[in-house]
């Protein structure tokens, strides 16, 4: 479940109101920015496998023989 804006604002608040040491705020930051970034990496990824996907699928044995023949000619 999704904190709202509501719940977000006093929280923050709080947590600036706790005087952190600036090295335990900065371990929270690089988490929470690690965090969202790989939200934004999940999204892309999944846009990329829904929009850029091949008309024709393949099996596994069609993708078997293109692996062995893209080997054979390298």
């Amino acid at each position: 479940m999704l904190m709202d804006s509501r719940v977000l604002v006093p929280l923050a608040r709080e947590l600036l109101s706790l005087r952190f040491r600036p090295g335990l705020l900065r371990v929270y930051l690089v988490g929470s920015v690690l965090a969202l970034l790989g939200v934004v990496v999940g999204v892309a990824d999944m846009l990329r496998l829904t929009f850029c996907t091949e008309d024709v699928q393949t099996g596994p044995e069609e993708q078997y023989e293109e692996l062995k023949n893209t080997l054979r000619t390298s």
